[in-house]
C-alpha cells in the first residue's frame, strides 16, 4: 500500500465524521450544511483517488479518478458557499453562477472520452502512477476557478477578521489557518500537469483541515490561536528532536543501540522539557492578561470591607473597567421588593443599556439562573442576545450567586484590543463573582438593617403617641368643657338679653343685627365643640381595646366600617367618605373585633389616599372635573365563609409595585406622612395567621383596585 493510498485512506474517513458532526452539532444549519458539503466533497475526491491507486486495470482507473475529479470541483464551490455565508456577503446571484460553473467542469469531466490519461512518474525516491489531465485548456479554465474561489475566500475572511472582535476574531484566525492547511493539499496534483514530478505527500493536510474547522465552529471558549500555535511548535520541536536525533545516528552511523538509549532517555527528559518551554512561553505571551488577573483577585479578597453598596458597585465596575480595559462595565442588581434586576453602576459612556431592567421570568434572568459559571454573550440564543442589545454582543456575562439564587449579574463589553476572553479570565472573573457576591449581599443587609430601624424607631413613636391617646383626650375633653360652658352660658345671656331689650332692639337694627351676629358665632362654637367631642369619641372607641374585643365573637361589621369612616373623615378633614355600603340580610361576622376593625380601617384609608392621588397628580383638565370619588364595600356570605369586598376608583398599582404590597415597610402613596408602609403587612397577618383566612387584590393603574378578603365561618374548622 502506497503512502498516497494512506493519505486517501486517511481524509476520507476525517472528512466523513467530521462532515457527519457539522450537521449534527452545528445549529447555524446553513453554516452547517455548507461546511459539511466541503468536507463531504473532499471524501468524495478521497475515495475516487484511493480506488484509482488500488484498482488493476487502466479503465477503472480512469473511471474513478473521474470520480475523484467531482470532489475537486465541488470543494471550492462548497467552500466558497460557506465563506459568504459565514461572513454575510450570500448573494444568491453569485452563488448560481458558481454552481453552473463547477457543473460545466463536472459535465466536461465525464463527456470527452479522454479526458485524463495515466503515467508513471519516476524519481529516485518513487514509483507511481498519477491521473494526468490531457486538455491543458480546460485544466487552465479549471485552474483559473480554482484560484478564484480560493483567493476571494480568503479576501473575504481576512477583512471579517480586521474588523471582528472577541471570540469571532479567533474563531477566524482558525478558518484562516484551516483554510491555508486545506488548500495546501492537493498543490502537488497540479503540479504535476505542469510535468513537474513532486510527490502530493500534502495531502495528508486535506486530512488535518476539517479538524481545524470543526474546533472553531464546535467550541466557543477557543484557546487563543497564538498559544495553539505556539503549543504545537514546541510539541514538534520537541518530539522531532527525540525521534529525529536517535534515528539519524542509527541511520548514518549505525549505532542502534546507542540510538535506543539516547531514544529512551530524550523521551523520559521531552515532556519536563515541553512543560517548562510551554511555561515560559505562555508566560511570555500571557504577561499583560495575568497581571489584570491578578489584579482583579486581589481587589476580590478586599471587597468585604467596604459597607456602602452604591461605592462597592461603582468601585467594581472601575476597577474591572480600568484594569481589564474593556469597552463597558456594567452591573445589574435585584430589588428584593420588586423581584426586578435594576441597572445600578454604569462604567460605560455610550450609554446603551441605560433604562433597561430584567424581570425574574425574563428569559435571560431564566437562562443565567440555570448557567452558574460566567457565559459568552456570543453562546446565548440570539433571542436572548437581543435583549441586550448589538454592541454587547461580544461581551462576557458574569453571574453572582447567593446559594442557587441569581443575586445580579455583570456585563462585560469586549476587549479595547480586540482579543477574546480566555478560559484564565472566565476563572477569575468566576472567584470575582463569588466574593462580590457576599460583600454586595453584606451592603445589602446593612442598608436594610439601617432601613428597618429607622422605620422601626418612626412605628415606636407613633405607638408611644397612640398611648397617650387616652390621657390626650382626657385634657381635651376638659378644656371642650370649659368652652362648651363659656359658650352656653354666653348663648343664654344674649338671648335674654335680645328678649329683655326687645323695645330697644326693635328701634336699634343695627344694635340687634350686632348681638344676633355674636349669638350667631356662639352657637358655632358650641356646635364645633360637639363635633370636635364625638370625633374624640369615636377615636377612643376604635382604638379601645377591652377583653371581650380581643376574643373571637360575633359582632356588627356596619358598626366596624362606621368608626372605620369617621375616623378617616377626621385624619383627612373631610365633610363625607364617598363610600357605599351592602351587608347583605345579615352584617354580622365572627372575628377578633379589634384586628378586624384595624384591617378595614386600613384598607378604607388607602382606598381614599388612592382616590386623592390620582385626583391630586393623575388626572386633567376636564377629566378631573368629571371625575366621581367612590368607594364600595359589600358583605357577601356561603355556606363556609365571608366575604368582604372592597373596590375604589382610586390611583391603583402598577405592575411593578404588585408583588410587594403586603411587604413590610413599603408604601406607594406620595406624601411620606401618609404611613410607615406597614399597614397592609399587618392586614394580610392578621387575616392570614390569626383568621386563617384569604386576602387577594386586582389593580388596574389609572383605574382602580379590587381588594377580596375571606374569614371562615364560626362552624368552619
Amino acid at each position: 500500500m502506497s503512502i498516497f493510498t494512506i493519505s486517501a485512506i486517511l481524509v476520507l474517513f476525517s472528512n466523513i465524521l467530521i462532515g457527519i458532526l457539522f450537521f449534527v452539532k452545528v445549529k447555524r444549519k446553513d453554516i452547517a450544511s455548507n461546511i459539511g458539503w466541503t468536507c463531504f466533497a473532499s471524501a468524495f475526491w478521497a475515495l475516487g483517488a484511493w480506488c484509482f491507486t488500488v484498482v488493476q486495470s487502466k479503465e477503472l482507473a480512469i473511471f474513478w479518478i473521474r470520480i475523484a475529479h467531482i470532489g475537486i470541483i465541488l470543494t471550492p464551490a462548497f467552500f466558497f458557499h460557506f465563506v459568504l455565508k459565514f461572513t454575510d456577503k450570500y448573494n444568491k446571484k453569485f452563488i448560481g453562477i458558481i454552481y453552473v460553473l463547477a457543473m460545466l467542469f463536472i459535465a466536461c469531466t465525464f463527456f470527452y472520452k479522454d479526458f485524463f490519461e495515466v503515467r508513471y512518474v519516476f524519481n529516485k525516491f518513487y514509483f507511481w502512477s498519477a491521473p494526468i489531465y490531457s486538455h491543458i485548456l480546460y485544466f487552465s479554465f479549471y485552474f483559473i476557478f480554482y484560484w478564484v474561489a480560493l483567493l476571494y475566500s480568503f479576501f473575504l475572511l481576512v477583512r471579517e477578521f480586521a474588523k471582528s472582535v472577541g471570540v469571532k476574531r479567533n474563531q477566524l484566525k482558525y478558518f484562516i489557518l484551516a483554510m491555508i492547511i486545506a488548500w495546501s493539499g492537493p498543490e502537488g496534483m497540479f503540479l504535476l500537469v505542469f510535468g513537474i514530478p513532486v510527490y502530493p505527500a500534502s495531502n495528508f493536510l486535506i486530512a488535518i483541515y476539517p479538524i481545524v474547522f470543526a474546533y472553531a465552529i464546535l467550541r466557543y471558549r477557543l484557546l487563543d490561536i497564538n498559544i495553539a500555535l505556539t503549543r504545537a511548535g514546541i510539541f514538534l520541536a520537541i518530539y522531532t528532536l527525540i525521534l529525529g536525533l536517535p534515528f539519524l545516528l542509527a541511520f548514518k552511523y549505525g549505532f542502534w543501540p546507542l540510538s535506543l538509549v539516547l531514544m529512551a532517555l530524550l523521551a523520559t527528559l521531552g515532556p519536563i522539557g515541553y512543560r517548562y518551554l510551554q511555561k515560559r512561553a505562555e508566560d511570555y505571551l500571557l504577561a499583560e492578561q495575568r497581571r489584570y488577573q491578578n489584579i482583579l483577585k486581589q481587589a476580590a479578597k478586599g471587597m468585604s470591607t467596604e459597607r456602602n453598596l452604591k461605592k462597592l458597585l461603582k468601585l467594581i465596575v472601575y476597577l474591572v473597567a480600568k484594569t481589564v480595559k474593556i469597552s463597558s462595565a456594567v452591573i445589574f442588581l435585584i430589588d428584593e421588593q420588586t423581584g426586578i434586576y435594576q441597572l445600578r453602576a454604569v462604567r460605560d459612556h455610550s450609554n446603551i443599556l441605560k433604562g433597561i431592567s430584567f424581570k425574574k421570568e425574563n428569559p435571560l434572568i431564566v437562562y443565567l439562573s440555570k448557567r452558574k459559571d460566567p457565559v459568552l454573550v456570543e453562546e446565548l440564543p440570539p433571542e436572548l442576545r437581543a435583549e441586550l442589545g448589538n454592541k454587547s454582543e461580544n461581551g462576557l456575562i458574569v453571574q453572582s450567586f447567593t446559594g442557587d439564587k441569581l443575586l445580579g449579574f455583570m456585563l462585560l463589553g469586549e476587549k479595547k484590543n480586540a482579543k477574546m476572553y480566555s478560559n484564565d479570565d472566565i476563572e477569575t472573573f468566576t472567584t470575582l463573582s463569588l466574593q462580590s457576591a457576599m460583600a454586595i449581599e453584606n451592603c445589602m443587609f446593612v442598608e436594610e438593617l439601617k432601613e428597618n430601624q429607622g422605620r422601626i424607631f418612626a412605628a415606636e413613636k407613633l405607638a408611644a403617641i397612640g398611648g397617650m391617646a387616652d390621657g390626650v383626650a382626657h385634657q381635651m375633653r376638659n378644656k371642650l368643657n370649659i368652652f362648651s360652658v363659656v359658650a352656653g352660658t354666653q348663648q343664654f345671656s344674649l338671648e335674654d338679653l335680645l328678649t329683655d331689650y326687645a323695645e330697644y332692639f326693635s328701634k336699634n337694627e343695627n344694635a340687634k343685627k350686632r348681638v344676633e351676629e355674636v349669638l350667631l358665632g356662639t352657637k358655632t362654637i358650641q356646635e364645633n365643640v360637639k363635633k370636635t367631642a364625638d370625633m374624640i369619641n369615636g377615636i377612643l372607641n376604635f382604638a379601645k381595646s377591652d377583653a371581650k374585643s380581643n376574643m373571637f365573637a360575633d359582632f356588627s361589621l356596619s358598626k366596624v366600617v362606621e368608626s372605620s369612616t369617621k375616623v378617616i373623615e377626621t385624619k383627612h378633614q373631610i365633610a363625607e367618605l364617598p363610600i357605599e355600603v351592602d351587608y347583605g340580610k345579615d352584617d354580622s361576622i365572627y372575628g377578633v373585633e379589634i384586628q378586624i376593625r384595624e384591617c378595614v380601617y386600613n384598607i378604607l384609608d388607602n382606598a381614599y389616599e388612592a382616590i386623592k392621588e390620582k385626583i391630586d397628580y393623575y388626572l386633567k383638565g376636564e377629566e378631573k372635573t368629571k371625575f366621581i370619588p367612590r368607594i364600595s364595600f359589600k358583605l357577601k356570605k356561603t355556606t363556609d365563609k365571608c366575604i368582604l369586598e372592597f373596590e375604589d376608583n382610586g390611583i391603583g398599582i402598577k405592575d411593578e409595585h404588585k408583588n410587594k404590597i403586603f411587604s413590610p415597610f413599603f408604601t406607594t402613596k406620595p406624601s411620606v406622612h401618609s404611613g410607615a408602609g406597614i399597614g397592609m403587612y399587618v392586614v394580610k397577618r392578621m387575616i392570614a395567621e390569626n383568621h386563617k383566612g384569604k386576602i387577594d387584590f386586582d389593580s388596574q393603574y389609572g383605574v382602580g383596585t379590587k381588594i377580596i378578603i375571606e374569614i371562615p365561618n364560626k362552624q368552619t374548622d
